[in-house]
């Protein structure tokens, strides 16, 4: 195997597991994707550095909803960086779902994501956790 399509599954599997871990609500499977190093950068939000901010800043999300889901529409991998086209949705405790297109840019090192930025629109994912658009839903 190349080592552009051993990043491609790499990330693949990677996205399918956060699925995995959110029903378990268990991080540490995905952390083992990681290096220990990693920089996890949400470009409208903020960055994350190192696995257990990694996982400080994403357990309170648990609270928040029941399901996460990265459909990958598009893939491009190369020696060092994978890129994603993607559609993550968050199913809300309250049933809602929230569907957030993203851009991913991973960077690989050693079989391991070093780095990992998404760069998508905040107010449309904001929009989707307001309460008049669960009112909306729900009329």
């Amino acid at each position: 195997m190349s080592k552009s399509e051993a990043n491609r599954t790499l990330v693949l599997e990677f996205c399918k597991t956060w699925h995995t871990a959110w029903a378990k609500q268990d991080l540490t499977g995905l952390m083992d994707y990681f290096t220990d190093d990693i920089v996890w950068q949400d470009i409208p939000d903020h960055t994350r550095r190192g696995k257990q901010e990694c996982i400080d800043t994403t357990v309170p999300f648990f609270e928040m909803c029941d399901e996460v889901e990265f459909a990958v529409n598009n893939i491009l991998a190369g020696d060092r960086i994978v890129m994603t086209e993607r559609v993550d949705t968050m199913v809300m405790k309250d049933g809602r779902r929230v569907s957030t297109p993203i851009m991913g840019v991973f960077e690989i090192e050693n079989g391991k994501i070093k780095v990992w930025r998404d760069y998508f629109d905040m107010d449309m994912f904001k929009s989707q956790l307001a309460p008049e658009t669960a009112e909306a839903a729900t009329a």
